[in-house]
């Protein structure tokens, strides 16, 4: 779980969503992370707190997301994208 002192302020709880909940062409402000296992692996594709991401395009049948960060653009699952808290 993120802990509240580790998300930039300002911020409102209400604001805060899961990456997995925006679609092709939006773009948000990475908070965090939800769980800790996975935090290494972001950082290494550039998925930093404060960073910008954008949705580029989903692939069909709940396949991969294709996403792209200030370092890369790259494919991520469902499951990894629903651990990227985020603000639009």
């Amino acid at each position: 779980m993120v802990s509240l002192s580790s998300i930039p302020y300002p911020f409102f709880v209400n604001d805060m969503k899961k990456a997995s909940e925006l679609t092709s062409g939006m773009s948000a402000s990475v908070l965090g992370w939800s769980d800790d296992a996975e935090v290494g692996r972001f950082l290494e594709l550039g998925i930093l707190k404060g960073s910008r991401i954008e949705i580029l395009r989903s692939a069909p049948f709940r396949g991969a997301t294709y996403v792209k960060t200030e370092h890369g653009n790259y494919a991520l699952r469902e499951e990894e994208l629903a651990q990227i808290l985020i603000s639009i």
